[in-house]
């Protein structure tokens, strides 16, 4: 089981990119995202149901840290 993954940026997904996703999202107990994307990312139409299973953790200079609700 992955510690942490990196939500694509790109909206337009196809659906094997979406199957993948989902997984990660699944098997993840903490979701990492690059600062300058946290925005557009949490809003991506597709997965943004997925990141309502996550809340915040911290967040760095480069990366805002999510993990799995409890």
């Amino acid at each position: 089981m992955p510690a942490s993954f990196y939500p694509v940026t790109n909206a337009n997904l196809n659906d094997r990119d979406l199957a993948r996703i989902n997984k990660q999202f699944e098997e993840a107990q903490q979701v990492v995202v690059l600062n300058s994307s946290y925005q557009d990312t949490t809003k991506i139409h597709k997965i943004k149901q997925k990141f309502s299973e996550f809340e915040f953790d911290h967040k760095d200079k480069m990366f805002t840290y999510l993990r799995r609700k409890d």
